[in-house]
């Protein structure tokens, strides 16, 4: 009897329609997420950078990178809203978007919430992409060649608390 009334439960049960599944909200949608391809697309023009930037808070631009020749007063830190993205864009997208075209696989990587390109070798700039629930979030250009490690962390904790605080453009 155990097993008849085990059976007759098991039909009723199998006769309900199933829960739908739950499944954890992306952290990314798609068409924003951190990738190799999204780069790609990004420095041949196939996607905007507007198309993946947070339109409410932009995006913050760190350049921290030393170059033969410069002296420490040209580093850069910009806030870059919507409105000034066109500017942002034909300043600085050009060198850029070469990075991303000329790394190899090595040289080009993502992780859930970044990618990082460059860093072969010496003088090479290292750029990193940060990315938020809501597209790119900061752009920052360091040198992690001729640097120690402790002085690469002081960098990109520095990054992240600048990252922590962007405020909403207007």
């Amino acid at each position: 009897m155990t097993g008849l009334l085990g059976m007759s439960l098991g039909a009723v049960a199998s006769a309900e329609p199933a829960p739908p599944a739950r499944q954890a909200p992306a952290a990314h949608p798609a068409s924003t997420a951190p990738s190799p391809r999204l780069l790609h697309e990004l420095a041949t023009g196939k996607r905007r950078l507007a198309d993946v930037m947070d339109p409410s808070t932009g995006l913050l631009f760190m350049d921290h990178c030393d170059r033969p020749g410069e002296d420490a007063s040209t580093k850069e830190d910009r806030h870059v809203c919507p409105g000034e993205l066109a500017k942002f864009t034909r300043e600085r997208w050009t060198e850029i978007a070469e990075a991303i075209e000329h790394a190899d696989a090595e040289h080009l990587t993502c992780t859930q919430n970044a990618c990082r390109v460059g860093g072969a070798g010496e003088w090479d700039p290292v750029y990193h992409f940060t990315f938020g629930p809501r597209g790119v979030r900061g752009i920052a250009i360091d040198d992690e060649v001729l640097v120690g490690a402790g002085e690469i962390a002081a960098e990109h904790a520095r990054q992240a608390r600048q990252l922590a605080q962007l405020a909403a453009c207007h």
